[in-house]
């Protein structure tokens, strides 16, 4: 989002990351290897994160992203999270496991609030990239490396898309990527190499 007072202060590019993690039914769809119902686990470990996606947003939308925003880690349509100048998708490489367990990390930070002091080193409030990081942490197969930035340990999110798009085929494919250009007020399709 070009124009957003949010993005002061946020070094590069890109500076915003989500997690698209589907509705109820596609997280059973998308599972369906795993010898148990995932809605149900959900349902029954985390009840308020079962409830959120359980919803559809204003514009009656299925509530289907889980992302930090000012106040904190909300769900949110992919309409309304993905209204924006510039969008890319990459998804993790990883078992099917793997990934139902990052999503669970995820969901374990749902209500937190947002992290105004940008502390990686703490769990009790989230920035973005943040969510995105210590959702991935625990299989320790994906290359995220906060570094220390202005004395803090921390992971912008332009860095954390230039680590994914530096590990792209190995631990990230590409999905998607919708360029905007400004002078044109369109959008088109842009290839790998421009994301």
């Amino acid at each position: 989002r070009n124009w957003h007072m949010t993005n002061i202060g946020i070094p590069g590019f890109w500076p915003h990351t989500a997690l698209y993690v589907g509705t109820l039914e596609e997280l059973d769809a998308r599972f369906d290897q795993l010898g148990f119902v995932p809605s149900e686990r959900i349902k029954k470990s985390y009840p308020a994160v079962y409830e959120a996606l359980s919803n559809v947003d204003d514009d009656g939308y299925p509530v289907c992203v889980l992302e930090s925003v000012r106040p904190g880690v909300i769900f949110q349509s992919l309409e309304k999270s993905a209204k924006c100048d510039y969008l890319g998708v990459v998804r993790p490489d990883l078992p099917q496991l793997e990934m139902f367990h990052a999503l669970l990390a995820a969901f374990s930070h749902y209500q937190k609030p947002y992290d105004l002091n940008f502390d990686f080193t703490t769990d009790n409030a989230l920035v973005c990239s943040e969510l995105v990081y210590k959702a991935f942490q625990t299989s320790g197969k994906l290359p995220f490396k906060p570094e220390v930035i202005n004395g803090r340990l921390l992971l912008p999110p332009n860095r954390m898309v230039e680590q994914m798009a530096s590990h792209l085929n190995e631990s990230f494919r590409f999905v998607l990527f919708l360029d905007a250009s400004e002078a044109e007020n369109r959008v088109v399709e842009g290839s790998v190499d421009s994301f």
